[in-house]
């Protein structure tokens, strides 16, 4: 018997789209898979399929400078790190870093919610000028071949750098703090408490006298439970004097000659002065800047008590704690290559920061 197989075109199309659908979306997928896992050369084998994010970190400590590179493991296959190599271009110049078993990939191997991370100097992040750093994350297969995980540029920022103010800059002249060079000041209302003696809280304004100018950055009652606050004064000319106003039942300016406010600057005795009723003591305002029983201050702040409860200074009722202020200076310096602290390490940080900022 014999068997005849008829040639037919029915169906065809159908068949032939199915199927060209099915390898556009095998090669869609293809696409996407390698711009979520990085790059792989023509030359090397596939690198590991990774997620990640990544970031930088710089610091500045005293005059050395320190950068970080920092990858974080999301998901996907792991890696030994033996294997790896980050490559950093900074204008015309490359430098090749291997990973350390240290901290996450202590055993070796990178693997998911881990944090991989590669320290450069200072010199080869800001002294070339560069306005952005090439980072390559590789895998090596063997000596000549080797796959991008990833590629990025990490902008360089260049910014002055804010410099402590110090004591030969700085004096108190009849309660003004006076500086001796252009600066920026940050002022911190760290408390106040003043009250009738039945229990009513007695209203407190604050404002301030810089150079020529009258500033209240706290429109209203400070006496709100709400301290601290802080406000600033930048771009403030050497010679332009800081005074501070606050009012309760009595008006103190820190300019006047006046016993209704203290001035404790660094090395000084601690306040033992008790609260009036309930409130708190004056130490207790100022507990975050002693160590040993003695004020510790950087030269450049000072703190105001102020009095404006009543003038007789023998009562119980005067307390030094109506109103407790904290002034700090800086001033801008043209500073050489150095890093400027911008960024911590937490992971939240990691994960969204992207800019070393080097000094102007």
């Amino acid at each position: 018997m014999r068997f005849a197989i008829r040639r037919s075109d029915r169906g065809m199309s159908p068949l032939v789209g199915v199927i060209t659908m099915v390898a556009v979306t095998i090669l869609s997928a293809a696409l996407t898979t390698g711009m979520l896992y990085g790059m792989t050369d023509a030359a090397g084998g596939p690198a590991p399929v990774i997620i990640m994010t990544d970031s930088a970190r710089a610091s500045q400590v005293g005059d050395q400078t320190y950068a970080d590179l920092l990858f974080y493991h999301e998901g996907g296959q792991q890696a030994n790190v033996e294997d790896l190599e980050i490559i950093v271009r900074n204008g015309g110049s490359s430098t090749h870093h291997t990973i350390s078993k240290t901290g996450d990939v202590a055993d070796g191997l990178w693997t998911g919610g881990e944090l991989l991370s590669v320290s450069l100097s200072g010199e080869e992040v800001c002294a070339s000028g560069g306005e952005y750093l090439d980072v390559y994350l590789v895998h090596k297969q063997d000596e000549k071949r080797s796959s991008i995980i990833a590629k990025r540029t990490v902008p360089v920022e260049r910014e002055e750098q804010l410099v402590p103010i110090t004591s030969s800059d700085f004096d108190i002249v009849e309660g003004a703090v006076v500086p001796g060079a252009d600066y920026d000041a940050e002022v911190v209302l760290l408390g106040t408490a003043i009250s009738d003696g039945h229990g009513s809280d007695i209203p407190v304004y604050i404002e301030f006298q810089v150079g020529d100018d009258t500033i209240v950055p706290w429109p209203g009652d400070v006496n709100d439970g709400e301290n601290p606050r802080t406000t600033e004064f930048i771009g403030r000319t050497a010679g332009e004097a800081i005074s501070v106003k606050a009012t309760g039942l009595l008006s103190a300016l820190s300019t006047e000659e006046t016993e209704q406010v203290l001035v404790l600057r660094d090395g000084d005795e601690v306040p033992d002065i008790e609260g009036f009723e309930d409130q708190s003591n004056a130490e207790e305002f100022v507990r975050d800047y002693i160590v040993d029983g003695k004020i510790s201050l950087e030269e450049n702040e000072a703190i105001f008590l102020f009095e404006i409860g009543t003038d007789n200074l023998n009562s119980n009722a005067a307390d030094f704690q109506d109103a407790v202020v904290l002034v700090s200076m800086s001033r801008l310096e043209e500073t050489t290559e150095t890093e400027n602290v911008v960024e911590a390490s937490q992971i939240q940080d990691v994960r969204s920061h992207r800019t070393i900022i080097c000094a102007a």
